[in-house]
């Protein structure tokens, strides 16, 4: 794979790591752009051997983001701010509108019980679909370790949502 392929491939699930991380659209365009000149930069060093390219990649974006975080001292790496309504795709029917506002705002609140590590493994596991086992490579987690704290926090989830989730 040429890096430009894995450009084209892994942007928008980079992009959207680093948005669920950021305040503002031109932090995660800042970030993706950073995430990205370390990828290049050590792109001759991957070994496919060692791991799977998506591994490596969300590897070097978590370690990319606690450093742009340490920076720019954000306290919470995951955060369901929902999108601006501009960003929104277009809705003709207002009553689905309401209900998909209305559930967004109920995952904010209920997102707000989880630690910042707990919200990290959701984002990682159910948003960029990554395995237990990449998710425990990327974190310094162990696989079972990575099991647990994704099961309590869909259990804490669970129970703030009321057994809707």
């Amino acid at each position: 794979m040429q890096f430009e392929e894995l450009y084209e491939t892994f942007f928008v699930r980079v992009y959207n790591y680093a948005r669920y991380r950021c305040e503002t659209d031109t932090e995660a365009e800042d970030l993706t752009a950073c995430i990205f000149e370390k990828l290049y930069r050590k792109f001759n060093s991957y070994n496919a051997d060692k791991s799977p390219i998506e591994a490596w990649i969300f590897t070097i974006a978590h370690s990319v983001t606690v450093d742009f975080s340490r920076r720019k001292k954000i306290r919470s790496w995951f955060s369901f701010t929902p999108q601006q309504e501009e960003n929104l795709p277009m809705d003709d029917n207002p009553a689905r509108t309401l209900e998909r506002t209305s559930l967004e705002e109920e995952l904010q609140a209920a997102l707000e019980v989880l630690t910042s590590q707990e919200r990290e493994l959701i984002n990682l596991h159910y948003y960029q679909r990554l395995k237990q086992t990449d998710i425990a490579a990327i974190t310094g987690l162990s696989q079972s370790n990575v099991g647990v704290l994704l099961h309590r926090a869909v259990k804490k989830l669970k129970f703030k949502l009321g057994n809707e989730l």
